[in-house]
């Protein structure tokens, strides 16, 4: 499934330093872009998570071109979080199945 195919708005968050948000069960994470630091992401199986961490003055780019990461569980398994050092990050995302 390409991202042409997916029902619903695409939606962008971006900023610096430290950030957490949790999104609602379902959500389609198309990417995760962000500089130094480190981030946190849902494995997208419901029960791990994974840190990735960033190198200085680089982005690191995360697209899930073709088969995007859905959020799904509870608690972390719900959450993109980066740490205080990202010098800026950006999350592109599609909310749950029916969402505008």
């Amino acid at each position: 499934m390409g991202w042409y195919d997916l029902k619903g708005g695409i939606r962008t968050l971006a900023g610096v330093g430290a950030y957490s948000t949790p999104f609602a069960s379902g959500t389609r994470i198309l990417q995760i872009k962000f500089a130094g630091g480190s981030c946190t992401v849902p494995s997208g199986d419901g029960s791990t998570t994974q840190v990735i961490t960033g190198l200085a003055g680089s982005f690191f780019d995360l697209q899930e071109n073709h088969a995007c990461r859905v959020l799904q569980g509870a608690g972390a398994q719900l959450e993109i979080a980066f740490s205080s050092d990202v010098a800026s990050w950006f999350i592109e995302f599609i909310g749950p199945a029916g969402a505008s």
